[in-house]
């Protein structure tokens, strides 16, 4: 559901607006190399902070 949700907005933009933790240059790296984005580094260190080991 979660997936379908994100899925709405970006069909609704036309996949211009990027979502999701990294960031890939599709027109200028022939390799599309995976470049992190701020939001994955903070979603990690929250992890990190809040989520116990099970």
């Amino acid at each position: 559901m979660a997936w379908s949700l994100v899925d709405n907005y970006e069909w609704e933009n036309g996949y211009e607006t990027r979502f999701g933790m990294t960031y890939i240059d599709f027109y200028n790296d022939p390799e599309l190399t995976r470049v992190p984005k701020d939001s994955l580094t903070f979603l990690g260190e929250w992890a990190q902070a809040n989520i116990q080991d099970f």
